[in-house]
């Protein structure tokens, strides 16, 4: 349940900011893709890690993957709660917020 939560409150957020590309995964395995362009969906590894060191200032730590370095891996503990997933989804939309 608290996984489904993640993934609809990312979704919502992908809505919102043109970086993300796409959220994948299942359960409370989730990568976010962040892109410089949606229509190519031009990957952007310089944004990633902008996200990252951003959401690190934030007190959340967050890695980016894939051979590009455009992924954010998403693998809280298994004792992650709702409430702790609307801090880090709240965190991330600051974050992509304050880097544009």
């Amino acid at each position: 349940m608290v996984g489904a939560h993640l993934r609809y409150r990312l979704l919502e957020l992908a809505d919102r900011h043109e970086l993300i590309g796409a959220v994948h995964g299942t359960g409370l395995y989730v990568g976010v893709g962040l892109v410089r362009d949606r229509e190519q969906l031009t990957p952007a590894p310089e944004g990633t890690a902008a996200v990252c060191e951003h959401l690190r200032e934030l007190g959340v730590i967050v890695q980016p993957t894939s051979d590009r370095l455009c992924v954010l891996k998403i693998k809280p503990p298994l004792c992650l709660t709702r409430d702790s997933a609307n801090f880090f989804v709240d965190m991330f939309d600051t974050a992509l917020q304050e880097i544009r």
